[in-house]
């Protein structure tokens, strides 16, 4: 049952999420790459929200791109895993 029911954000903190599902888009600009995640929040409150995020992998602005890439890497250690061939190996 979802704690909550709305759409206000969640105060910033820290909760144990479980990612839900990810998606590889191109930007609308079509010259770039990005994951598209949902997360969905375990706790320790608003548990059952879902959180939506956006890694930039692939970008015209090498400075997106390394931010993109850095924050995927830091996402992978998290999870315990040393490299990544399909996005859906992030789920769960």
């Amino acid at each position: 049952m979802l704690e909550e029911n709305n759409f206000e954000p969640i105060s910033a903190g820290w909760y144990e999420v479980s990612i839900s599902s990810t998606q590889l888009k191109q930007t609308k600009t079509g010259t770039g790459e990005f994951i598209a995640l949902s997360y969905n929040v375990l706790g320790p409150t608003h548990k059952g929200r879902v959180i939506f995020g956006k890694l930039n992998i692939r970008n015209p602005n090498l400075n997106i791109q390394e931010i993109g890439v850095q924050q995927l890497g830091e996402l992978m250690r998290a999870i315990g895993l040393a490299s990544v061939e399909d996005t859906d190996q992030l789920i769960g």
